[in-house]
């Protein structure tokens, strides 16, 4: 059920514009509409990962897509669940990349949490909701828009449904997916994340992070540099397509020196 001072997440072209209107951080809009798809609200989702269904994590010219938290001051509408639509709403502060995905993660941890299964657990049910907090951890689903979240070191977590939507946040993640449309972010350092079929969007903006997919899915990498104070501070991330030319189908991708490299098969 939605409420009043909902938080959530709102999708923008480069520069905060949606529709046409530029929005600012930190700023309250009141508008005079009451339906879903009417004119005189602002559109929101309350998971991050749903925002990618509106506005690409890469735009058509190479630009990143731009997302703030937001607040729903006025009582939200949805039809799906999934898209809401309020009067007044507050726009929060931007997210930068690696916040937007971890904030995807989080999300996803924080709700499937509260159905952790046991170590090695397998749902083979649509929509299926499983949460991991321990290291090691081996997760299976099989069933169509299963979200999982996991937030141990050297996860295991595997899905053949179409649309899952995949977080994980701890070191040494392997994550593979053979479904369709999948939404995968990972911002664990050294994760290998494997897709086998098209149309997904991946994101892995840990330290070392690897991608292997088949053409038509759209992958992100993070490159750091070296310890500084209380870090090591993220010194590029690129966006690029597997399009089966420059970078190839099934062929391990890596961020190195401000470029994209491909990884030996070890």
């Amino acid at each position: 059920m939605s409420t009043m001072n909902e938080r959530g997440y709102k999708a923008y072209n480069p520069g905060l514009i949606c529709r046409g209107h530029k929005y600012e951080e930190d700023t309250v809009y009141k508008k005079n509409g009451h339906g879903i798809c009417c004119s005189g609200v602002t559109h929101y989702c309350v998971n991050p990962f749903d925002t990618l269904d509106y506005y690409p994590l890469v735009q058509p010219d190479g630009q990143f897509s731009e997302f703030t938290t937001v607040e729903a001051i006025d009582e939200p509408v949805t039809g799906d669940g999934r898209k809401f639509a309020t009067s007044t709403i507050k726009i929060g502060f931007k997210l930068g990349f690696k916040g937007f995905i971890q904030a995807c993660v989080d999300f996803l941890y924080e709700k499937t949490i509260k159905e952790m299964p046991k170590p090695e657990d397998v749902d083979v049910s649509d929509g299926a909701q499983i949460g991991s907090s321990g290291d090691d951890a081996k997760i299976g689903s099989s069933g169509n828009g299963a979200q999982i979240g996991s937030s141990g070191n050297g996860a295991q977590i595997g899905s053949s449904g179409d649309g899952a939507q995949i977080g994980s946040s701890g070191d040494g993640a392997q994550i593979g997916s053979s479904g369709r449309y999948a939404k995968i972010g990972s911002s664990g350092d050294d994760a290998q994340i494997t897709v086998e079929n098209a149309n997904n969007v991946v994101a892995c903006v840990g330290k070392r992070g690897r991608i292997k997919a088949p053409v038509g899915t759209w992958c992100t990498l993070a490159e750091y540099g070296e310890w500084i104070g209380e870090g090591c501070p993220c010194i590029c991330v690129k966006s690029f397509e597997i399009d089966g030319e420059t970078y190839k189908a099934d062929t391990w991708y890596t961020l190195k020196d401000g470029e994209i490299v491909e990884v030996p098969e070890e």
